[in-house]
């Protein structure tokens, strides 16, 4: 079994205009953001509950904006 942890922040609704957080990973060089996070693990933080869905990726800085999806 292997466990994905990442460089990622979660940040206030209020930075965003949002009902909910918004998770902002870190991505490598060229690496491009999975679509769908499910329980994420982040760096600092632990483990991050839910299923988190890309909301924005910002290719010149190498973040994606992950929203969570409260649907269900």
């Amino acid at each position: 079994m292997s466990t994905e942890v990442y460089l990622a922040v979660v940040e206030d609704p209020a930075l965003w205009d949002t009902t909910g957080q918004v998770l902002v990973r870190y991505l490598e060089p060229d690496e491009r953001p999975l679509d769908r996070l499910i329980d994420p693990i982040v760096a600092g933080i632990g483990e991050t509950e839910g299923v988190w869905d890309l909301l924005l990726w910002h290719e010149a800085t190498q973040r994606a904006f992950y929203s969570e999806n409260t649907a269900g």
